[in-house]
């Protein structure tokens, strides 16, 4: 995989962390979560995406090959606590638990699609 390839599927990722926050934010009509600023999303954006994208580098280097559950596992983890620490930590996000849950549940399925498009397809180095 070129130099050019990786960001790419990196900005994939992060991409898709941004449309999911923003979704999450638009369905529930701020109920479960608001954004500040422009820039919260932005770095949470950037946060979640640049995660999934490790965690599917990661899952791609163990010793079998991985598909989508094991990446939805483990993305759903790690997605929910880190919004979990954006909900406590972020002084411009506000995230309720439910939306907590909820985001992590978007964001996996987002990055999901992402997995399943690029990571099955072309793989990851």
């Amino acid at each position: 995989m070129t130099a050019f390839a990786g960001v790419g599927r990196v900005l994939a990722y992060v991409l898709a962390a941004a449309a999911a926050a923003l979704l999450l934010a638009t369905v529930s009509e701020r109920r479960l979560a608001s954004y500040g600023t422009v820039g919260a999303v932005a770095l949470l954006a950037f946060a979640v995406g640049g995660l999934n994208a490790a965690i599917a580098s990661l899952l791609k280097r163990l010793p079998r090959g991985t598909g989508c559950l094991p990446f939805a596992v483990a993305a759903l983890a790690a997605n929910a606590t880190l919004l979990f620490g954006v909900a406590v930590l972020g002084p411009t996000v506000r995230l309720t638990p439910w939306g907590v849950v909820i985001g992590a549940a978007v964001v996996t399925l987002a990055s999901g699609i992402v997995f399943s498009l690029w990571d099955e397809r072309y793989g990851v180095e």
